[in-house]
C-alpha cells in the first residue's frame, strides 16, 4: 500500500465544513474525554481483582481470561465491523451508542453472582468500547493534516492516563469504602453526561467518499493492502508484541503489588493510580510532540523513537519485578509505563498517513484487533495461566515468575519498529 498524502483532503474539509482550528482542538478534547471514560471502565477491574476473586471464588486463570481475551479479544473482534460502519456513517452517533453500551455493561458487572455473569458483563463493556478509538482516529485524521496528527492523537491518548489513573486510584478507594459492586455501578452512571456531550457538540467533518456515496472497498482487499505495505506490517507486529508484553504485565501489577508487598487496594490505588495518571499524561504528550517535530524532518524518525523506548521499557520491567521494596518497584516500573506508552501517537499517526480516507477507521480497528485482541488479551491470559502453573513451585511468588516471562517481547517489538522505519522513505511527512 502506498502512502496517501491527505493535505489536500484536509484543506477541502476546512473549506467545505467551515471548521476552525480551535473547533478541531475542541473535538480532540471531547474525544479525549471519551478515551478517559473508556480507560476508566476498562482498567477499573484491575484494582478490584482481589475483592472480585474472593467474592466470586475465582482462580488466577479465570481472572486472566476475564481481563485478557474475554475483554480484549471481544473488543478487537467487534472493532473491525464497527469501524466499517464508522467509515460509512455518522461517527458521533456510533460513539454515543457505544458509550451507552459500555457504561450500562460496567454497571451490570456490579450485579454479577458468578464467573460467567462477570465475564458476560466485561464482554459487554468491550463491545461498546470497540467503537471509540477507530472513530476517534478517523475524526482526527479528517481535522488535521498528516504532519500534525501525532499531537492530537497524543491528546486523545491522554485519556488513557487520566482514565486509567482514576480507574485505579478512585476504584481502590471506592472499593474499600463501598465495595466492588457499588463501585462498578457508580462508574457506569458517568456515561450519561458524556453521551449527551458527544451528541450535542461534535460535528461530522465533510467526507467526500460518504457525500458521494462511493462503495466501500471489500474488507479482504483492504486487509491485503495493509499487509502488503512493509511499514504497516512491521508496525502491526511491533505494536502487538509490546502490548502483549508491557500491557499484559501492567494489567496484573496491581494484584502483584498487593500480594508481594502486603498492601491494601486503597494503598496500591493511590500510589499506582497516581503514577499511571501522571505518566499516562506525560508520555503521550512527549511522544506526540517529539514525533511531529521529528517527522517534519524525516518521517522515519517518529518510529525510530520507539526502538530504544521499547528496549529500555522491557529491561525496566525486569528490574521492577526483582525489586525488594514497593518504592523501588514503582521507580523502575515508572520507566516501563512512561516508555511503553510512547507507542500510540507515532504508530497511529504514520498509519493514518499511509491509508486512504475511506478506510481510516478500518485501519485503526485492524491495529486495535492486533494490539488489544492478540497482544494485550493473550499477554494477560498467559500470565494468569502461568501464575497458576507456577503456584505449586513458587507459592506467592508464582505471579512474579509468570510476569518475568514477558519483557523479552518488548525487545523483539523494538526490532520491528526499526524495520518499519527502515522501509519508509527519508522524507518529511506532508
Amino acid at each position: 500500500m502506498q502512502p496517501v498524502s491527505t493535505a489536500d483532503t484536509v484543506e477541502a474539509v476546512q473549506q467545505k465544513g467551515g471548521h476552525s482550528a480551535a473547533y478541531a482542538w475542541y473535538v480532540t478534547f471531547v474525544l479525549m474525554l471519551c478515551s478517559a471514560l473508556n480507560f476508566f471502565d476498562a482498567k477499573l477491574p484491575f484494582i478490584l481483582i482481589e475483592a472480585i476473586k474472593a467474592d466470586l471464588d475465582l482462580t488466577d486463570t479465570q481472572i486472566g481470561l476475564i481481563t485478557g481475551p474475554a475483554f480484549s479479544l471481544t473488543l478487537a473482534i467487534f472493532a473491525i465491523p464497527v469501524a466499517r460502519l464508522s467509515d460509512r456513517y455518522s461517527r458521533k452517533h456510533i460513539m454515543a451508542i457505544a458509550i451507552a453500551v459500555w457504561s450500562a455493561a460496567t454497571a451490570a458487572g456490579g450485579a454479577s453472582r458468578s464467573f460467567v455473569h462477570f465475564l458476560l458483563s466485561r464482554t459487554g463493556v468491550a463491545v461498546g468500547e470497540s467503537a471509540c478509538t477507530p472513530a476517534a482516529h478517523s475524526f482526527i485524521a479528517d481535522y488535521f493534516p498528516s504532519h500534525s496528527r501525532a499531537r492530537p492523537i497524543a491528546i486523545y491518548y491522554l485519556g488513557a492516563g487520566v482514565g486509567g489513573g482514576l480507574g485505579i486510584g478512585l476504584g481502590g478507594l471506592f472499593n474499600d469504602m463501598f465495595g466492588w459492586r457499588t463501585t462498578m455501578v457508580l462508574v457506569g452512571v458517568l456515561g450519561i453526561g458524556l453521551m449527551a456531550l458527544v451528541l450535542l457538540t461534535v460535528k461530522e467533518p465533510y467526507r467526500a467518499h460518504v457525500a458521494e456515496k462511493k462503495p466501500s472497498p471489500p474488507l479482504l482487499k483492504v486487509l491485503r493492502g495493509f499487509y502488503a505495505d512493509p511499514v504497516v506490517r512491521h508496525m502491526a507486529i511491533g505494536g502487538t508484541l509490546v502490548l502483549g508484553s508491557l500491557g499484559g504485565a501492567a494489567n496484573w501489577l496491581p494484584a502483584y503489588a498487593m500480594r508481594s508487598f502486603d498492601l491494601t487496594a486503597t494503598e496500591v490505588g493511590a500510589s499506582y493510580g497516581v503514577l499511571i495518571g501522571v505518566l499516562g499524561i506525560l508520555a503521550p504528550l512527549v511522544a506526540g510532540f517529539a514525533s511531529d517535530w521529528l517527522s517534519k524532518r524525516d518521517q522515519r524518525f517518529g518510529l525510530l523513537l520507539l526502538t530504544p523506548a521499547f528496549a529500555v521499557a522491557g529491561l525496566a520491567t525486569f528490574a521492577a519485578l526483582l525489586s525488594p521494596t514497593y518504592t523501588l518497584f514503582l521507580t523502575f516500573f515508572a520507566f516501563t509505563m512512561f516508555l511503553g506508552a510512547f507507542y500510540a501517537s507515532p504508530i497511529y499517526a504514520v498509519l493514518q498517513s499511509r491509508v486512504s480516507p475511506d478506510v481510516r477507521s478500518t485501519a485503526s480497528a485492524t491495529f486495535l484487533f492486533l494490539f488489544n485482541g492478540i497482544g494485550l488479551g493473550s499477554g494477560a491470559f498467559f500470565i494468569g495461566v502461568m501464575s497458576d502453573f507456577f503456584q505449586p513451585r513458587f507459592g506467592e511468588g508464582s505471579l512474579r515468575a509468570a510476569i518475568l516471562l514477558t519483557p523479552i517481547l518488548a525487545l523483539w517489538a523494538a526490532v520491528h519498529l526499526a524495520l518499519a522505519a527502515r522501509a519508509m522513505t527519508s522524507k518529511p511527512l506532508a
